[in-house]
């Protein structure tokens, strides 16, 4: 990617978790030809989430613009003692509006670095979500940003889960290990339960059982399904009161 063409690309605003679940793959299974929706560890997600995925690739010169693996990340596949550094290379080389010398990452407030990937065509929900992968990388190349950016792998980057939202065993009222309800989940599914607790005592909670891990775009249609169950539940307390 020459500078001419970095200057015109679109950051990525695919989700750390999905980016760092792919690499992981390529680790296990190797790097194929070429990087397309064929690809086991993509055809399984949506095509939205692929569409964001390739296009993170191709922004990070990991591959071409056919899809074809770069030297780059046969290298970062490859050498994950050195993916510290070789991520560094890569967020540094492509994210030049950020690290030209002209703009202090070390020092900036989330307004400032928003208004830097608006004038890169982003706008709304893309904006928080290109800082929020943009964040996590350079978290992971280990890239010292300002402390006046909200750390973003805390929630859900690094494959870990925010504190309230982490994974939680099924437990009975007498204190020992519930037996999971079967259907419709099968037991090696990969299904998981997680607790959200509404209240400090414990006593209000949301208990969600999914496969894990599920896409970011899984995530937001079980986001919108609950806010449109919780909507109508309530028009219907309003319309019996």
């Amino acid at each position: 990617m020459n500078d001419e063409t970095k200057s015109a690309a679109t950051p990525p605003y695919v989700s750390y978790r999905t980016f760092s679940n792919f690499i992981a793959s390529l680790r296990e299974a190797g790097i194929p030809n070429r990087i397309d929706r064929s690809v086991p560890a993509l055809s399984g997600q949506s095509g939205a989430t692929q569409s964001f995925l390739l296009a993170a690739l191709r922004f990070l010169a990991f591959t071409t613009s056919d899809g074809t693996p770069t030297p780059a990340l046969r290298e970062y596949v490859d050498r994950p003692a050195n993916e510290k550094a070789i991520l560094s290379k890569a967020i540094r080389d492509n994210y030049a509006f950020i690290f030209d010398g002209a703009f202090n990452a070390q020092a900036a407030t989330e307004a400032e670095l928003a208004e830097k990937f608006k004038d890169k065509q982003l706008s709304g929900q893309t904006v928080r979500k290109a800082i929020s992968f943009f964040t996590s990388l350079c978290e992971a190349a280990g890239i010292k940003l300002s402390p006046h950016l909200p750390s973003k792998r805390g929630a859900g980057g690094n494959g870990s889960l925010p504190r309230r939202y982490k994974r939680r065993r099924l437990v009975s009222a007498e204190g020992g290990p519930a037996v999971p309800e079967q259907p419709p989940f099968g037991p090696n599914d990969g299904s998981e339960v997680f607790y959200l607790y509404l209240d400090k005592d414990k006593k209000r909670k949301v208990t969600l059982r999914a496969p894990f891990p599920i896409s970011e775009a899984e995530a937001d249609r079980i986001t919108n399904w609950i806010k449109a169950t919780l909507i109508m539940n309530t028009d219907l307390a309003t319309v019996k009161t």
